[in-house]
């Protein structure tokens, strides 16, 4: 059984390991080297920002 429910803070690593994971592995092929900079870094200081501001399925 699947549950819908709100995002929550204690998600954001699992969805930016598998967000980044998929730009630098799994789909590299479909982005650019600059975009994979970009949004591969796992650095990224808006992830928790966007991730909130946004329906998570």
């Amino acid at each position: 059984m699947v549950a819908i429910r709100q995002l929550e803070m204690t998600d954001l690593p699992q969805i930016q390991a598998l967000f980044q994971e998929t730009v630098t592995t799994i789909n590299r092929q479909h982005y650019s080297e600059a975009q994979v900079q970009v949004w591969g870094n796992p650095q990224r200081r808006d992830w928790q920002a966007a991730a909130l501001s946004r329906t998570t399925l």
